[in-house]
């Protein structure tokens, strides 16, 4: 895109208490992937995603386990190899990722 053409994105109208009444166009900027040009969707603007807006969120949570920090792979997730000295052996799967 050019510089011209991001100027001329069409912008969100405001009423005059600065409330949105009709979308704009954005762009969404994903570490990795090229720019994509969308079209802002407001969530009052959808019935189902407003009726999401106002639900209640769960009293508890499953626990997700962190990343290794080199391979991006959950922490705590195992598998069995087998090892030619040691014979079969639990390692984590960040291990089998890294090598």
């Amino acid at each position: 895109m050019t510089a011209d053409e991001v100027m001329r994105m069409k912008i969100a109208k405001l009423d005059a208490r600065d409330r949105m009444i009709e979308a704009g166009e954005s762009l969404v900027f994903v570490k990795g992937c090229p720019p994509i040009k969308a079209i802002q969707t407001p969530y009052f603007f959808d019935e189902e995603l407003l009726r999401r807006s106002k639900m209640t969120p769960p009293e508890r949570s499953e626990r997700i386990p962190r990343s290794s920090p080199k391979s991006g792979i959950p922490a705590g997730r195992v598998r069995q190899i087998e090892d030619p000295t040691k014979g079969r052996v639990s390692v984590s799967v960040a291990e089998v990722a890294n090598g």
